[in-house]
């Protein structure tokens, strides 16, 4: 029921749209129509300003061609300008002049003579006064009353008639008091005198009513017709008992109906129309609501569908006599149209209620009906009637598509609905008509809809074969149907997001239904693998399918496929499980080889929409992922060995760096053609992650690795530092931008490592426990560091030196101070120790040892270029002065 009511208040939105579209299409042709008779009024003029000229003399015929020109210039110069300015003119002059053309009912109320109608109307209730004031006073019999009465009622008709020649308007007034006083005297005589009875009264009123209709017909007096029908019409109410028959009362209203139907064959009275639709479906309501009873079916029915067909077929009828060269939109009966439908559905749906199927066979038949006549108006009406006709097929559409519902259930509606608006879609498309494609996509969110809210009535028992599963298929796939149509429609008609925003919608519902089908058949394990497969490949498929079919909002579906890599190592990390578990491995291949597959026809068709972006992002993520799962692994073959997780984090990581650079010096795809995306923005994430590993391992490990016997610098702990240190130091001197800064951090981080190595060995060897408030207490730590960072600042200032790298030089010399004054305020406080004496030694000897190798800092570079290329400008100076003097030694002598 809530379907029907739903339809019906969506069918009658529409036709409000309808009508004022309709209105607005009406009013533009009323103004393009007085602009074109301006100008033709125009032009008619100007022709007879032109024949009207006297003719031109003769003259000889040499000058005859120079008169001839002579006597034309003047007239073009005369109309050549002007012309156009008088056609703006005079149209806006006839548009401002052009009254609005008012509707019927303003027509019918206000039009002809309106003092005529007043004083009618004024005279009808004096009469009705004069009445009840006799019966009040006793005025003369009751029957003397309602004769004079009658007799002035036929008064006015035929006062009404003989006046129709020259006073047509105050003829028609007159006959319509006429009339309606007669109808006053057989409602008094019924009601409040009873001379007659019920019968006699409905058969004066039926008399007076179809009386009036038929003097409007032979009048061709609209406003006296539609008195004479509301007559009719209000004849079984006022004439009303309770013993009355249904069947007489419905019988009376379709003979009045046929009778509008035949009536609208000559004479295309809309007002006429709409009247007899208001009150035959008015007083049915009212009927139903009160009297009608299920028993009542059969003698009921009948009436119902003739008086459907009646009211369907008599738009047609008017639209199809209309008065040649009328204007579509004035052919055009909306009400009837869409109101027809609206109503009988209304009064059908308690009919067939307790039918099984009622509902279904009422809105397939009256939608092959409304099919029909579309078809019928289309053939006979030709281009003037194609509103009509695409009204009607509309309207059977709509009962079409309504009758899925009450035959099947939820499955095959959604299906039948989808699959429906996925072929309004495409025919749209095709024939450019906006309205059509629009309602294909309308009715695929209805769809939607619509299984969303009977998704509980639907099987789910078996896997991909079940109700849930096959309908949102149907949805999505008619959903990307639809974004395919809306991509072929013009773009100056149709708004830009129409593609892209069905494309999300059947994503939606492709993701949304595959993650419910395997949230439900696949075994918890195994649910990361499948969701990570059914997000990616179709992904990868949308690239293939764009750019075959030419759609490029398809295609650009594959630019997510980074992001969603990018999810799903989130999704795995809050599983708390590694990424290859249970088989994701193989989803993360297909998903991989997916993302380089669209990148290199990205890179090739010229996509190159966040290009190096994407490379960088899967990159990062690859890294992550590889790191992550060598971690695992480490840990699940070693369990006793704390430090093998940590070296997973970073070793691989390290090595895919590694691989990356040696495939870019290699020249392979894609290192060659996108190096910047893998060596500066896709590495610097991971250079980050590498130096925060290093400061952490450095801190937190003892380098311990079972029962292995600890060696400095050939333990894992060290072996692994030295290949991340070693990959961090390639990564740096491959940056074009910040050498300098990158590497006093990978020197940080070096120094970082040499000192934590030092604590580790007095951590292994002297049994010094691994807690640094303990290691920095310790005499031989800090003799270790002493002499180690002394032999740091040695190396850096010989290797400066070496180099003429002066800010190295000054670096290492800045170290060698930090281990005197470390001397001085650290070492010093422990008195007569031995590791006291052993550092200061050893840090002695170590600064003799750089005062010889690197006693001074390397000269600056640029003064030492300056003076290169000052040199270099005097030997080019002098080779010009010898090569002047050796050319003027060859010159021959000759006498002065």
């Amino acid at each position: 029921m809530e379907t029907v009511f739903g339809f019906f208040l969506a069918l009658i939105i529409f036709y409000v749209l309808l009508e004022w579209r309709l209105n607005k299409t009406r009013r533009d042709s009323e103004q393009r129509y007085a602009d074109l008779e301006a100008k033709t009024r125009w032009l008619y003029e100007r022709l007879q300003e032109l024949q009207a000229r006297p003719a031109t003399e003769a003259s000889p015929p040499g000058t005859a061609q120079a008169a001839t020109e002579a006597s034309l210039a003047p007239a073009a110069e005369e109309t050549a300008v002007p012309q156009r300015l008088t056609f703006t003119e005079e149209a806006a002059a006839v548009e401002a002049a052009a009254p609005k053309e008012p509707g019927w009912l303003s027509k019918l109320l206000f039009g002809g003579n309106i003092l005529a109608k007043i004083g009618v109307v004024l005279l009808i209730f004096g009469v009705g006064s004069a009445l009840k004031l006799a019966a009040e006073f006793g005025v003369l019999p009751a029957e003397a009353r309602l004769g004079i009465a009658a007799l002035f009622g036929v008064a006015l008709g035929v006062l009404g008639w003989r006046k129709r020649a020259g006073h047509e308007m105050f003829g028609f007034a007159l006959q319509g008091g006429g009339v309606a006083v007669l109808y006053l005297v057989v409602y008094f005589a019924l009601t409040r005198y009873a001379l007659i009875g019920t019968t006699t009264a409905f058969a004066f009123f039926v008399v007076l009513g179809i009386g009036g209709m038929l003097l409007a017909a032979l009048q061709d007096g609209r406003s006296l017709a539609v008195l004479g029908l509301v007559g009719a019409f209000l004849a079984p109410i006022l004439a009303s008992s309770d013993t009355g028959s249904h069947v007489v009362l419905f019988s009376y209203f379709t003979l009045l109906n046929l009778f509008i139907f035949g009536l609208s064959w000559f004479r295309s009275w809309r007002s006429l129309n709409v009247a007899g639709f208001l009150l035959t479906f008015a007083i049915g309501v009212n009927w139903g609501l009160k009297s009608y009873r299920p028993e009542y079916f059969p003698t009921t029915e009948p009436f119902l569908v003739v008086l459907f067909l009646i009211y369907s077929l008599i738009p047609i009828v008017f639209a199809l006599r209309a008065a040649p060269g009328t204007a579509a939109v004035d052919r055009f009966d909306a009400m009837l149209i869409f109101g027809t439908p609206v109503v009988c559905g209304f009064l059908q749906v308690p009919l067939v209620e307790p039918f099984e199927y009622g509902l279904a066979w009422s809105a397939g038949l009256a939608g092959l009906h409304y099919l029909a006549l579309a078809t019928l108006v289309a053939r006979r009406g030709g281009e003037e009637l194609s509103v009509l006709a695409e009204s009607q097929r509309w309207v059977g559409a709509a009962l079409l598509t309504l009758a899925v519902p009450f035959a099947f259930g939820a499955r095959a509606t959604v299906a039948l609905w989808a699959l429906e608006g996925a072929a309004a879609a495409w025919v749209g498309a095709q024939r450019e008509r906006l309205r059509i494609a629009l309602a294909g996509l309308a009715l695929q969110l209805v769809a939607g809809g619509y299984f969303l809210l009977h998704a509980d009535e639907l099987k789910h028992v078996i896997a991909l074969a079940n109700d849930v599963f096959v309908g949102g298929m149907l949805v999505a796939v008619a959903g990307l149907i639809s974004s395919h149509a809306a991509s072929r429609l013009n773009p100056k008609a149709a708004p830009q997001f129409l593609s892209a925003a069905m494309l999300v919608w059947s994503a939606l519902w492709l993701y949304g239904t595959g993650l419910n089908e395997i949230d439900v058949f696949v075994e918890r394990p195994w649910r990361f693998a499948a969701s990570l497969a059914l997000v990616a490949l179709p992904l990868a498929a949308a690239e293939f399918a764009g750019k075959r079919l030419d759609w490029r909002v398809l295609r650009w579906a594959a630019l997510l496929l980074p992001a969603v890599l990018a999810l799903g190592a989130v999704a795995v990390f809050d599983l708390k499980r590694h990424p290859f578990a249970d088989a994701a491995w193989i989803s993360w291949l297909l998903a991989y080889a997916g993302h380089f597959v669209v990148l290199k026809r990205h890179e090739e068709d010229g996509e190159n929409l966040w290009l190096d972006l994407r490379h960088a992002l899967g990159f990062c993520v690859l890294a992550a992922l590889s790191g992550w799962e060598a971690s695992w692994q480490l840990k699940e073959w070693l369990p006793e060995i704390r430090l093998a997780r940590m070296l997973g984090w970073g070793v691989v990581p390290a090595l895919l760096l590694a691989a990356a650079h040696y495939a870019a010096r290699l020249q392979t795809w894609p290192l060659a053609t996108r190096r910047s995306a893998y060596l500066s923005l896709g590495s610097s994430p991971v250079v980050l992650a590498l130096a925060a590993w290093t400061l952490v391992l450095n801190a937190d490990y003892t380098g311990a690795a079972g029962g292995w016997k600890f060696i400095p610098l050939l333990n894992p702990l060290d072996l692994g530092q030295v290949f991340v240190l070693a990959t961090l130091f390639v990564c740096v001197r491959e940056q074009s931008r910040a050498k300098g800064p990158l590497f006093a951090v990978l020197g940080g981080l070096t120094f970082a490592w040499v000192s934590a190595g030092a604590a580790r060995t007095v951590h292994h060897w002297l049994g010094v426990p691994f807690v640094w408030d303990r290691l920095v207490d310790s005499v031989a730590l800090q003799a270790s560091w002493s002499i180690l960072w002394t032999l740091l600042a040695l190396g850096l200032m010989i290797h400066a030196t070496r180099r003429g790298l002066r800010t190295l030089w000054f670096a290492g010399f800045g170290l060698l101070g930090v281990v005197g004054l470390k001397l001085m305020l650290v070492d010093t406080a422990h008195v007569n120790t031995l590791g006291r004496t052993v550092s200061l030694l050893g840090v002695a000897l170590l600064v003799i040892a750089a005062s010889y190798f690197a006693p001074t800092p390397p000269k600056s570079a640029t003064s030492s270029e300056e003076k290169a290329s000052a040199a270099s400008r005097g030997c080019r100076r002098a080779g010009r002065g010898w090569r002047s003097r050796w050319r003027s030694d060859r010159r021959p002598w000759r006498p002065s």
